[in-house]
């Protein structure tokens, strides 16, 4: 994995030591409306954890994916967003000269020598909305219970319906139905679909034996992540999520804490195009191929 720095880095602060949080959103072609949406909620979130005790410095790093801008909407954005933010509050652009994949593009905003050694990193999609309390929240659960080194939250979709970001280790079929088959076919095999969204146990109910989470907003501890090394990038995308907590949760505990919330638009992959199936197949297939092949 390449951790090179990239030149616009050292515009960001040193964010380091206790109370630090690190928070990387990778965009390529994002809803513009959504990005600012969960830039506002960030910044509101990050403010009551400032007031809550839980966090000292915060340094918020947007990486442009899209080799066909040159970011300079982003940084408008950033600006205004960030204009009347306490000085404890940094952020910063790094801007791609091509899509060098999701989990590439989070490791040059997290693995950064200016913000290496942060106490939290968050990845973050830019399509969540952060409830005002929900970063205090993760980072008091891991200032409290030392032997969790990751929390994911409790997510909906922007209707109220349910998400299950914690799953089951996959399945080729289960994958193939959940992906693409149509809803009559899915219907014949709801157990299995069942199993592998984990609905034994309420959606937002406190879980403390995640190994395969959904990567829409990953509160992992510093130490843990350098541990693990960051995403690998061979994934370019898709799978890097799950792939990144199985290490994970091989060193340490995943924990879904119940009064931490988001609203997550997400996506499938098969209703993006053709493009975005064969990065899913190709993703899946190295997934099983590192972790074992499961039918």
């Amino acid at each position: 994995m390449s951790a090179a720095a990239n030149p616009l880095d050292a515009a960001a602060s040193s964010t380091a030591g206790p109370g630090s949080l690190v928070v990387s959103i990778v965009v390529y072609r994002s809803d513009d409306a959504w990005l600012r949406q969960t830039l506002n909620s960030l910044i509101l979130a990050l403010q009551h954890a400032v007031n809550a005790n839980c966090l000292t410095t915060a340094s918020v790093v947007l990486v442009d994916n899209d080799p066909t801008t040159n970011g300079d909407s982003y940084r408008r954005l950033l600006k205004q967003l960030f204009a009347h933010t306490p000085a404890y509050f940094s952020h910063a652009l790094i801007k791609q000269k091509q899509n060098i994949g999701y989990g590439a593009a989070n490791n040059r905003a997290l693995m950064a020598p200016a913000r290496l050694q942060a106490e939290t990193v968050l990845v973050l999609n830019p399509d969540v909305t952060l409830a005002s309390d929900a970063v205090a929240t993760a980072l008091h659960y891991l200032q409290q219970h030392q032997d969790c080194g990751m929390v994911t939250p409790v997510a909906t979709y922007p209707d109220g319906r349910p998400q299950f970001l914690v799953k089951s280790n996959p399945s080729v079929l289960t994958l193939a139905l959940r992906g693409f088959a149509p809803a009559w076919l899915r219907a014949q095999f709801q157990k299995r679909l069942a199993a592998y969204d984990r609905t034994d146990t309420s959606f937002d109910a406190p879980l403390s034996d995640g190994e395969i989470v959904s990567g829409c907003c990953m509160f992992i501890r510093g130490e843990v992540w350098r541990t693990v090394g960051g995403f690998d990038e061979k994934f370019f995308l898709y799978f890097e999520d799950f792939d990144l907590s199985k290490r994970i949760a091989a060193l340490t505990r995943i924990d879904r804490v119940a009064a931490c919330r988001i609203v997550h638009a997400g996506g499938y992959a098969a209703g993006k195009g053709g493009n975005h199936v064969r990065l899913f197949v190709l993703s899946a297939a190295r997934f099983f191929h590192k972790h074992g092949w499961r039918w």
